[in-house]
């Protein structure tokens, strides 16, 4: 199996436990992903073929790596990114949580929260170190089945151990969270016979030196600094007991699983350390360890008093430890269920996709809302009047089925079975937004049941038909389209052979550039006033009967000219997909709306056709570097895209035209389809 793993450092020299098991895999192959790498200094693999530097962002070439499977180790941004290109390409993706501060902290960040839980919810596989990373993601909203991958300890390892009395040991790098100083103040209140030696390094050394010569104890302090995994293990053999009295940084950072703590239940160490983040679900009191209270100095003088006059506790410690680790943590096991859930969930993408064509519904498998959503739209919607023989269905809560999340709202489907009737319910993200974010996208159903309105009295044939619109913006029905989203054409042509993929590539750039046309007539050119359709993208189009095409999402329009601020980062975040978005959508504060941004997400949409990826990859953040690296990717679009288009024999009017409509730089964008001489072009 080939997977590709993300992740922000490659690999820190810490990362004993990430090292193992992936080193344990040895019948997959690994490419990384990452943006920093370290694991030649520190770590040796045989299974991982390639390094590819990573800053984020869409990865043109990623199906030349001949990828099974993704795997992210969350971080927040690259996380994420994998995910987009997971579902953008349709390949199994699974997610992992490390603990610390990614999951004691940055998922709760603003930034973050919203999209943290939008790829967790739609992950294949989502796994955590232990029970209580299970409930900070439940406190976020996931409300998805969670999979525990314990870390893992080698019992190879296992040396015979010489305590030397009275020999404490610290295992940590040197930042605020570990609470290193806790355990060099209360060598002041210790008997001079107790020893403290100190095995890392970070940002806080000089500061802890500092603590030490304040407080007179520097003479009985070793500070080994970092050492390999061996070396490391051996000073642990010689240790009475292991301190890691770790606390709760201020940034929230905290502890996952650590490491050392199983290496010592290993090496029958006691331990006594905190019930700080998730230390208490390795240690329990009194049976695997000891636990104080975080910055408790006495606390732990009294502990390490305690341990060195009764014996009886410390044999009873150290017996349940090394039984413990050993029936949870054993590396031969964590690795193992590692392999299954590889296997599973490459398995079950496989039967899932195996027989997918289109008419399946307008996307291809349903979502799992929380229970009180789905109660809470059902309620809103009960009393709406449709039709005498739909009546029965809103009086059915199981018929009505969320189908897809957009970044701002939920679709559900309400059926009637018994006469083969359905509709589409939009209904605003009223879970993950304030109340002040909810009014604008309350706002937003408003314009759309406008839209669709106008639409469905001119009999419009690419959009749904509005059915009802509440006049509070509570939600909006409208026809529902039975198909499968564009978005999912990767998995649509898998096995089908390369003559008819072409064929059907073809067929949908052809049927594309025809309902585009449609809707820009319809939008641009209105009599009463020009609109901007700003959210035309795969995932909002449906490929149904015979290949035709629906749009169906106008809640993105604009008035023409308008200027468009962005004054909620959370809601534009949820508002689309910015790899079909133009540069200056994205890089610009306030955008003045012009129809160009509708050329260039046609011409992303169109690649997106023939090549099965987005055409830019939107890494940059600052507005000068952004727009340079779009001009440099430019000129591999253009290659793309004639490329492409002399293997499918397009003509150079319909390429060209693409072409021009992905020009970073917005006045070499066409406004009109006056440059292709027919609705397509195609010969």
């Amino acid at each position: 199996m080939q997977i590709a793993l993300f992740t922000h450092n490659f690999l820190e020299s810490t990362h004993h436990a990430i090292a193992q098991l992936i080193q344990g895999q040895k019948q997959n192959k690994y490419t990384v992903f990452a943006k920093r790498f370290a694991n030649q200094e520190h770590f040796k693999f045989t299974n991982v073929l390639q390094y590819i530097p990573y800053a984020g962002g869409f990865i043109h070439n990623f199906s030349d790596y001949d990828i099974d499977l993704i795997h992210a180790i969350y971080d927040g941004k690259f996380a994420i990114h994998a995910a987009m290109i997971a579902f953008e390409l349709d390949i199994p993706f699974i997610l992992s949580f490390h603990g610390g501060f990614d999951t004691n902290a940055k998922i709760f960040q603003k930034k973050y929260i919203h999209k943290t839980r939008e790829i967790t919810q739609m992950a294949d596989k989502v796994t955590v170190p232990s029970s209580r990373e299970i409930t900070l993601l439940e406190n976020i909203g996931v409300t998805r089945p969670v999979e525990i991958l314990k870390v893992p300890v080698d019992q190879t390892k296992l040396i015979a151990v010489h305590p030397e009395l009275g020999r404490l040991l610290v295992v940590a790098r040197l930042i605020p969270k570990k609470g290193v100083d806790t355990a060099i103040r209360a060598m002041e209140y210790l008997p001079t016979f107790f020893k403290l030696s100190i095995i890392g390094d970070g940002t806080e050394l000089a500061s802890l030196q500092k603590v030490a010569f304040e407080h007179n104890v520097q003479s009985r302090i070793d500070w080994l600094g970092e050492l390999p995994l061996d070396r490391m293990l051996y000073e642990l053999s010689k240790a009475d007991i292991l301190v890691h009295p770790a606390r709760v940084a201020k940034d929230g950072n905290a502890e996952g699983t650590p490491q050392i703590l199983l290496w010592a239940q290993l090496f029958g160490i006691p331990i006594i350390s905190t019930n700080t983040g998730s230390i208490s679900e390795v240690i329990k009191h009194n049976s695997t360890g000891i636990l104080i209270q975080a910055n408790d100095i006495l606390g732990l003088v009294e502990a390490v008093i305690r341990l060195h006059q009764n014996s009886a506790l410390r044999s009873e410690i150290t017996q349940q430890s090394q039984d413990y680790v050993l029936c949870n943590h054993a590396l031969a096991a964590v690795n193992k269920k590692l392999s299954q859930i590889y296997f599973d969930v490459l398995k079950a993408k496989q039967i899932a996709t195996s027989s997918v064509r289109p008419q399946k519904g307008e996307i291809s498998l349903s979502i799992i809302v929380p229970k009180n959503i789905k109660e809470t739209v059902f309620s809103r919607i009960s009393n709406v009047f449709l039709s005498e023989d739909m009546q029965e269905d809103f009086r059915l809560l199981d018929n009505l089925k969320a189908f897809a999340k957009g970044g701002q709202s939920y679709l559900f489907c309400l059926a009637n079975s018994k006469k083969n009737k359905k509709v589409t319910v939009k209904v605003p993200d009223f879970h993950s937004f304030t109340k002040e974010e909810y009014g604008i996208l309350r706002h937003n159903i408003l314009k759309e049941g406008e839209a669709l309105l106008t639409l469905t009295e001119q009999s419009f044939p690419y959009t749904p038909k509005l059915l009802f619109c509440d006049h509070e913006g509570y939600f909006l029905i409208r026809e529902h389209f039975e198909g499968q989203a564009l978005s999912d054409l990767n998995c649509l042509i898998k096995g089908i052979s390369s003559e008819s993929v072409n064929q059907i590539k073809l067929t949908l750039l052809k049927k594309f550039l025809c309902l585009s046309k449609a809707i820009f007539k319809v939008f641009h050119e209105n009599q009463s006033k020009a609109y901007v359709v700003r959210d035309l993208k795969p995932k909002n189009i449906v490929i149904v009967e015979n290949y035709e095409l629906k749009f169906i999402d106008v809640g993105a329009t604009k008035s023409e000219n308008d200027m468009v601020i962005k004054t909620s980062k959370r809601v534009r975040l949820g508002s689309g997909d910015w790899l079909y978005w133009a540069p200056e959508q994205l890089l610009n504060s306030a955008v003045l709306m012009s129809r160009k941004v509708d050329y260039f997400s046609l011409g992303a949409t169109a690649y997106f056709i023939l090549l099965g990826e987005a055409p830019y990859s939107n890494l940059e953040k600052d507005r000068e570097k952004a727009l340079e690296a779009y001009s440099v990717e430019y000129n591999d679009v253009k290659r793309n895209l004639h490329k492409i288009g002399g293997q499918l024999k397009i003509s150079r009017e319909v390429v060209q035209f693409i072409t021009d409509c992905l020009h970073p730089i917005e006045k070499f964008r066409p406004n009109t389809f006056t440059s292709l001489k027919n609705d397509a072009g195609l010969r």
